[in-house]
């Protein structure tokens, strides 16, 4: 639904949603705090004198008799109820199967937090209706509480503000003003508000502290409503390029104010210009000097920008540390316990490593404060330097409490509700019945977002999800056929994760260096990606590959294990590693003991094509299916591997040149990749030429794919496309089946004192039916793991990559064991 039509919808009246339906409001309960709803007493009244019903959970956190007395009905259960609105997120597994809900489910952004949230919505069918997502034709949202966010963040550092100077030894009249949620109403801040004001009036700030300066970053609701705040101060609000003069003469009896636009702070890279226009379209030309040009005279941020990852970040960790050195900060004679201008940030934006790079965490109104110092030894792990529940120590003091708002709840949701009321009947009619199907439906009221009901498809997506991102599904789209369209769709996106077949990445690469979007790729490098790496140098992007399963994680164990063995001085003598993705041994009952569980080709053609691997010191050449040989790993588990592809130019990769054995395969279950050959038509054909019949294992085989009936097939290009196109169908997991992913890794190294040591490392994933198969988890978390590394700016490497340094494949190994159990053991 586009914004013109949402405009149109905001005219429709409540006493025109046709047949009489029924709305419930659950009570909020995530957070002891929340005593906001999403619609006031008086929009229940106009609801229920419409001839509607309003079902409302009940909870001595709000104002249920003023609600019962408007109509609505007091009760626990909601099942009744056609949409299920709230504030914030239920608690974990209370969603109602097959329900429309309505909140800020906080996942628009990819928080972390909330991903269980998704998982759950999608496994009970839950359509998901999310405010944020809420827009009009300028991309502006309708329903926000951003106004009272402003409000509350203000007060909260006004507070914070007070102790921090108190604890550096200064008092001032900040210390007497409390936390929000302690004035009853607004009304009882502004009589606060004033009575500092009276006091800075009368120049009771210490001269020896200089001039205090507010910078407010943002034009829309956050930054009014934290404006509305300081104009009951004694302030002046200056332009950005006055502010060096102001700290070195202005008037200590007042406070001085900074409204901060884009082109205050963003300025073109090239020539220093700036346009609009421009900058929503390509953010990337665009770089921030305001921790050069602003921040070093702010004395507090009060930070309500919208922010994504194409956008220059207002402060980094690298500016932290300029910031808070002496040598960078106006220092002020007679005051040297303030030791740089920064004292502090109210982040009311709550993006963690969003616009503020150190915000790696919101804090809470239990414990609205923390201190940050930014830490210089410790590039990945970035918590080490954040002390929480204190205003003490060195560094910046930063509030960024995630539901500012429910501090004035009765305001705050009356003001939300005159907004919500208007879109309430579409949310209840056309828009449900339009989407019938139980779909997650994350955007609905921009462009009808929704998730592909294909289960493959949606396995391997939404795995990604899970873990750190979020994505929009706005259409499917062929990359072959549709290229310019592609090109278009991905000028939009701020990150490209690309499953697609090997042979079509480097397409997508070109695309992605075109419009300097970074990318990552599960896939194992081709020498056309790897051709690009200059290009994607130039352009400034990262195009991660190989951070799948095989490839992917089989290279993070064996890089740790080769890691770990030269910090012990030893040499590697043999490396070899097998995975395999298959059925579940219960589901394994076909000539071929397999199923598919990722691309149908690349599976086929790894049978039957030609290996090369290094045994004992002796390259060995074959062809694939003929090197098969059992593998006895797990006694439960009659398997048999064969040799991927290429294991030689592994020892250059890996830095193992001394090692004799490199070997890395592919399992099946045995048995079965003696039947691959009768499958290949070339074989087919020698055999008829050469007067070799097939013998009765080899036409069972045939006979049990059902190669030898009388169906019809398809015309496609040639016989292997045919025969792609009956194993896939004939060979796809059913809805009740799972499947399964085994991989293991043996390292034989030698000591310098001359003892031998084999350490095995293994892992073995089963699939959910009811949810996701192992091979979309085991792909889709190492990609989404990669992507999140490059967003956060831990991966800061340009170019063509693969995940072989050691402070990519450690993190990622170590977020993975969080999801998976790995076994290690030493012979």
């Amino acid at each position: 639904m586009s914004g013109r039509s949402m405009s149109a919808m905001k005219c429709r009246k409540i006493s025109n949603w046709g047949t009489p339906t029924v709305l419930g409001i659950r009570r909020e309960d995530v957070s002891a705090w929340e005593r906001r709803a999403p619609l006031a007493p008086n929009h229940v009244k106009q609801i229920v004198d419409a001839g509607h019903r309003v079902l409302m959970q009940p909870s001595n956190r709000r104002a249920i008799p003023k609600y019962e007395k408007a109509g609505a009905v007091i009760q626990e259960d909601l099942s009744d109820a056609k949409l299920i609105m709230g504030v914030k997120r239920p608690p974990d597994g209370s969603l109602l199967p097959g329900k429309t809900y309505s909140f800020f489910s906080h996942t628009i952004k990819a928080q972390e937090s909330n991903m269980l949230l998704l998982d759950e919505a999608l496994s009970k069918g839950v359509r998901l209706l999310d405010y944020e997502a809420m827009v009009n034709e300028e991309g502006q949202r309708v329903v926000a509480f951003g106004k009272w966010a402003g409000i509350a963040g203000m007060i909260d550092i006004l507070h914070g503000l007070g102790i921090r100077l108190l604890e550096l030894g200064f008092n001032t009249p900040f210390v007497h003003m409390s936390m929000a949620h302690n004035y009853r109403t607004f009304d009882q801040a502004v009589l606060a508000l004033r009575d500092v004001g009276y006091e800075i009036a009368l120049g009771h700030l210490p001269a020896e502290l200089g001039p205090l300066t507010f910078v407010f970053s943002g034009t829309g609701n956050v930054s009014q409503g934290a404006q509305r705040v300081f104009s009951e101060l004694p302030c002046e609000f200056v332009r950005p390029k006055d502010l060096p003069r102001i700290v070195q003469q202005a008037d200590p009896r007042k406070v001085y104010g900074v409204a901060m636009c884009l082109p205050d702070y963003l300025h073109r890279t090239s020539d220093g210009g700036f346009n609009l226009h421009e900058f929503f379209k390509q953010p990337e030309l665009y770089s921030s000097a305001f921790s050069t040009e602003i921040a070093p005279y702010t004395s507090c941020l009060i930070n309500g920008v919208y922010w994504n990852s194409k956008i220059p970040r207002l402060l980094t960790r690298e500016d932290a540390v300029q910031l808070t050195s002496s040598k960078h900060g106006v220092i002020f004679s007679g005051c040297p316990s303030v030791r740089h201008q920064m004292l502090a940030i109210s982040d009311i934006s709550s993006d963690v490593n969003g616009s503020i790079g150190f915000m790696s965490q919101c804090t809470t109104i239990d414990e609205p404060f923390c201190i940050y110092h930014p830490d210089k030894g410790t590039k990945y792990n970035w918590y080490s330097h954040i002390i929480y529940e204190c205003i003490r120590g060195d560094g910046i003091l930063i509030c960024s409490i995630d539901q500012m708002p429910t501090q004035f709840p009765v305001e705050a949701t009356h003001d939300f509700g005159d907004h919500l009321l208007p879109f309430v009947p579409e949310l209840v009619g056309s828009l449900l019945n339009k989407h019938s199907n139980p779909l997650l439906i994350i955007s609905p009221l921009i462009l009808n977002y929704y998730l592909a009901k294909t289960k493959f498809l949606q396995d391997m997506l939404v795995s990604l999800y899970v873990f750190f991102l979020f994505f929009y599904f706005y259409f499917c789209l062929s990359v072959i056929t549709y290229r310019s369209l592609c090109r278009a769709q991905l000028s939009l996106e701020i990150f490209v994760t690309s499953l697609l077949p090997k042979s079509l990445h480097p397409g997508i690469a070109k695309i992605c260096i075109a419009q300097k979007v970074n990318m990552v790729t599960a896939s194992y490098m081709l020498p056309e990606m790897q051709a690009l790496h200059e290009s994607a140098q130039a352009a400034g992007i990262t195009l991660m590959n190989e951070v799948g399963l095989d490839p992917g994680i089989d290279h993070f164990l064996a890089l740790n294990s080769i890691h770990s063995s030269r910090q012990r001085g030893a040499t590697v003598e043999s490396l070899v590693s097998y995975c395999g993705g298959l059925p579940a041994p219960e589901f394994s009952n076909n000539p071929l003991r397999y199923k598919f569980s990722w691309n149908p080709e690349g599976a086929i053609n790894n049978c039957l094509n030609s290996a090369s691997y290094l045994r004992d010191g002796q390259v060995v050449w074959g062809k694939i299916i003929d090197a098969a040989e059992p593998v006895c790993c797990w006694p439960g588990l009659s398997l048999e591997g064969v040799p991927n592809r290429d294991s030689l130019h592994y020892r250059e990769l890996y830095n193992i040149p001394e090692a004799h054995t490199v070997f890395r395969g592919t399992l099946r279950y045995q048995a079965g990749i003696a039947c691959a050959p009768c499958i290949d038509h070339h074989f087919y054909l020698l055999s008829v030429v050469s007067g070799h019949c097939f013998n009765s294992v080899s036409l069972g085989c045939l006979n049990r794919l059902g190669l030898l009936g009388d169906a019809t097939v398809g015309q496609v290009d040639n016989v292997m496309k045919a025969l792609i196109n009956h194993l896939t169908y004939t060979l796809t997991f059913g809805s009740d089946e799972r499947d399964m992913v085994i991989l293991r890794n043996e390292l034989k190294i030698k000591l310098p004192s001359g003892a031998q040591e084999m350490e095995v490392q293994s892992l073995v994933v089963y699939g959910d039916p009811k949810g996701y198969s192992a091979m979309a988890r085991t792909v889709g978390l190492p990609c989404a793991i990669a992507a999140q590394m490059i967003l956060d700016g831990m991966i800061q490497e340009k170019g063509v990559l693969l995940p072989f340094a050691p402070e990519i494949f450690n993190y990622m190994l170590s977020k993975l064991k969080n999801s998976f159990l790995f076994t290690e053991e030493v012979k």
